[in-house]
This record gives structure tokens, C-alpha cells and sequence, in this order.
């Protein structure tokens, strides 16, 4: 998706990796999942309010994921939040935003 909008995408498949990339690469955006192997994505959401304020982030949730990881995501103010299936045109648009 983020190619056909123009976008170059990373893929980091935990929160050690996807915070090992951000300390590397310093991207403008993040779009992050809930459930990884070794952790959530809020704790990379927290990790990056602590640490990388100037990312924008925005949370990638599905019905199955727990209420309380909706309510921490909030409570760190994620930049955006989708709940999955997503929406293209939504996530699209929070791309344009969080770049420009």
C-alpha cells in the first residue's frame, strides 16, 4: 500500500527490531500493530514518546486486540488510530499528514 501512495515502507516483525530500526533510520511515521511476538506496539509507542517525540505515530487494532492496549495508546497520544480491517483511504490520508 504505502508504495502505490508513493511511500517507502520498513517492516520490523517485534519491538525489539522495530526499535532497533527507529533508532537507525529516524522516520517522519510509524504505523504499528498491537500483538508482535515479543511485546505490543505500545510499547514501542511509549519508547518513542520517551525517546523520539518528533514520530508520528499512529496504532493498527483489531476487535481481538485488549481494550487496555486502546486505552494506553490513547493515554501516550498516538497520532492516529485504526482499527483493522483498515480503511486505505483513512490510513492514506494520516500518511500525507504525518509527512508533509
Amino acid at each position: 500500500m504505502c508504495a502505490v501512495l508513493g511511500y517507502a515502507a520498513d517492516e520490523a516483525a517485534s519491538v525489539a527490531d522495530g526499535m532497533a530500526y527507529l533508532e537507525r533510520a529516524r522516520p517522519k511515521c510509524v504505523l504499528l500493530g498491537m500483538m508482535l511476538p515479543d511485546g505490543s506496539g505500545v510499547q514501542i509507542l511509549k519508547q518513542v514518546r520517551e525517546r523520539f517525540l518528533p514520530i508520528k505515530v499512529a496504532v493498527m487494532f483489531s476487535s481481538a486486540d485488549p481494550r487496555e492496549m486502546l486505552d494506553e495508546a490513547n493515554q501516550l497520544r498516538a497520532d492516529g488510530l485504526f482499527l483493522r480491517p483498515l480503511n486505505i483511504p483513512s490510513v492514506a490520508s494520516w500518511l500525507w499528514l504525518a509527512n508533509n
